[in-house]
C-alpha cells in the first residue's frame, strides 16, 4: 500500500480510499467461510481448492491491469472470496490425513505458510513494484493448481459418499498400512453412519446443529479466533511500516519490516515444535500472558519516547513489539487453526470450520478497519493497551473452556462433546 501511494499509476488514492483498499479484501471472507463450510460437504476438497486458486489468479490480473481504485477493488474482492473460500478446507484436509501426534504440529504449517508468503511478499515488495510482485504471486498460483491434482483426495468424503475402498485407500496413502492406521480406519468406517447428515430430516439437522457437539467446540474455536486477531496480531502485519515508522524513525521502514517478519517466521516454526512437544493449554496460557504484558511494555515506552524524545525508548519500544511475537507465535497466533482443524466432528467439520472461519475473517476485517481509527483516537500507546485487555480477556476466557487435544484421535476428540468434561491441566 505505501508503494502504491508512492508511485500511482494514472489516479490518487485518499487515506480513506487506502484504508479502503486494504480492507475491502476481507469483507466477502466471512460470508464466503459460510458458503464454502456447505460446498466442502457437496464435492472433493481438491475440486473446490482448484476452483479458488482459479478465481484468485483473475482477480490478482484485475488489480495488475487496473486503469481505476473500482477495479483494484473488485480484484481486491475476488481474491479475498478465493482466500477465505480456502481458509475451513486447509484444517479440514491436515485434521483428516496427519497422525494425532504430528496434527498439532502440522495445523501450525498454517501460521508458518503465513508468515512465509507474508515475508517473501514483504522482501520482493523492498525489491520490485507491486506489479512484478502480483507477477510473482500468479506464477506460484499455477504451481499450486499443478501440485493439487497430485494429492489423494482425503479420506472423509470418500465416507460421506459411502465409497469404503476408496477411503481405505485415501487413509493408507496418506497415514501408511501400520495396524494402528488400519484399526483407526476400520473404526471410522464401522461409524460410518455417524459421518453424515444427508439424510436427515429438518428436526434432526436443527437438534444436530444445536447441539453440544458443534456449539461447544464452535465457541472454543471461534474465541480463539476473534482472541488472536484483537490481540492485534493482523494490524501488526497490516500496518507493520506505519508503526515501526513511529517506534524506532531512524531505522528504513521496509528494512525493520523484513526483520520483523524473519523473526515472527522463526518463532512460528519454534511455536510449531512447542505444539508439537508440550501441551496446547500451558502453552496458550503462557502465549496469552506474555502476550497482553509485551503489549503493556510496547505502550509504555511509546509513551515514554513521545514525552521525553529519548532514543532508548523507542529501541525498547521495538523489543515489546519483537516480544509480542515471540509469544504470540507458540499460541494465540498459532493455536487457532490448530484446534479448528482437529475439535469439530466429522459430521459437523464442514459447517465448524466455516463458521469458525467466519469469526476468523469477520474479526480479521473489523481491526484491519478499526485499527487506523484506534490509532488516531488514542494514539499509539492507547490502541496497544486495548490490545492487551483484548488479548488478557481472551486468554481467561480459553483457560475455563478449551480442553486439552494434544495426542489424541479424533474421534477421542468427538467424545469429549458428547458428555461433559472438565478442561483442567
Amino acid at each position: 500500500m505505501a508503494q502504491f501511494k508512492e508511485n500511482p499509476n494514472s489516479f490518487t488514492i485518499s487515506e480513506e480510499e487506502a484504508s479502503w483498499i486494504a480492507s475491502i479484501v476481507v469483507i466477502p471472507m466471512a460470508p464466503s467461510c459460510l458458503v464454502a463450510g456447505y460446498l466442502i460437504n457437496k464435492m472433493p476438497k481438491r475440486l473446490f481448492a482448484s476452483l479458488l486458486a482459479m478465481i484468485e489468479i483473475a482477480g490478482w490480473l484485475i488489480i495488475y491491469y487496473n486503469t481505476s481504485l473500482t477495479e483494484i477493488l473488485v480484484g481486491r474482492l475476488l481474491t479475498g472470496i478465493a482466500s477465505a473460500g480456502g481458509a475451513p478446507i486447509i484444517p479440514q484436509f491436515i485434521g483428516e490425513t496427519s497422525h494425532p501426534q504430528l496434527r498439532g504440529f502440522f495445523l501450525t504449517s498454517v501460521l508458518l505458510g503465513l508468515s512465509v508468503g507474508i515475508l517473501i511478499i514483504h522482501v520482493l515488495g523492498a525489491l520490485f513494484s507491486w506489479k512484478t510482485c502480483i507477477i510473482i504471486t500468479v506464477l506460484i498460483l499455477f504451481i499450486y493448481l499443478c501440485l493439487i491434482f497430485y494429492l489423494k483426495e482425503p479420506y472423509g468424503w470418500y465416507l460421506r459418499t459411502h465409497d469404503q475402498p476408496a477411503a481405505k485407500k485415501s487413509f493408507s496413502w496418506y497415514r501408511g498400512n501400520s495396524p494402528e492406521a488400519k484399526r483407526e480406519i476400520a473404526k471410522l468406517i464401522s461409524n460410518q453412519h455417524e459421518n453424515t447428515y444427508a439424510n436427515y430430516s429438518i428436526k434432526e439437522m436443527t437438534k444436530l446443529f444445536l447441539s453440544r457437539l458443534l456449539l461447544m467446540p464452535l465457541a472454543i474455536s471461534a474465541t480463539l479466533m476473534i482472541t488472536m486477531h484483537f490481540s492485534g496480531n493482523k494490524a501488526i502485519m497490516f500496518y507493520s511500516i506505519t508503526i515501526l515508522s513511529q517506534t524506532v524513525p531512524l531505522l528504513n521502514q521496509y528494512a525493520s519490516t523484513v526483520i520483523v517478519d524473519v523473526i515472527r517466521v522463526g518463532m512460528t516454526l519454534v511455536g510449531a515444535v512447542l505444539i508439537r512437544n508440550f501441551r496446547v493449554r500451558p502453552l496458550l496460557i503462557i502465549s496469552g500472558v506474555g502476550s497482553a504484558a509485551s503489549h503493556c511494555c510496547f505502550a509504555l515506552f511509546i509513551y515514554q519516547s513521545g514525552e521525553n524524545q529519548h532514543e532508548v525508548y523507542s529501541i525498547l519500544a521495538l523489543i515489546s513489539l519483537i516480544s509480542y511475537i515471540v509469544f504470540s507465535s507458540i499460541g494465540i497466533a498459532s493455536l487457532p487453526w490448530v484446534i479448528c482443524g482437529e475439535i469439530f466432528p466429522l459430521i459437523v467439520k464442514g459447517i465448524g470450520c466455516g463458521f469458525s472461519t467466519f469469526a476468523y475473517f469477520f474479526s480479521f476485517f473489523l481491526v484491519i478497519k478499526l485499527s487506523p481509527n484506534l490509532f488516531d483516537a488514542f494514539g499509539l500507546a492507547g490502541g496497544f493497551l486495548c490490545f492487551a485487555l483484548f488479548t488478557f480477556l481472551g486468554t481467561v476466557i480459553l483457560y475455563f473452556i478449551l480442553p486439552e487435544t494434544k495426542n489424541k484421535t479424533l474421534k477421542e476428540i468427538e467424545e469429549m462433546f458428547r458428555e461433559r468434561r472438565s478442561t483442567k491441566f
